[in-house]
């Protein structure tokens, strides 16, 4: 009697998650390093357009004081 395929699938299904979860494991350690340095450059970025941001709205804020009368 042959073993139909699903019971093939199900029998397997424990081995194969255990294999992709490894080396999913192993990419993400391997990706660390890379992962960090990533956050680091956009934390920067994200501060240097802040600070641009913060440049423009005390233009706009010395412009509106100007206009104002009193």
């Amino acid at each position: 009697m042959k073993p139909d395929w699903f019971t093939i699938l199900v029998s397997w299904t424990p081995f194969i998650l255990v294999v992709v979860f490894f080396a999913g494991y192993l990419l993400y350690l391997r990706g660390g390093a890379r992962r960090g340095r990533l956050l680091i450059e956009i934390s920067e970025q994200q501060v240097a357009e802040m600070r641009r941001t913060n440049v423009v709205l005390e233009r706009v804020a010395e412009a509106l004081e100007k206009r104002s009368p009193g």
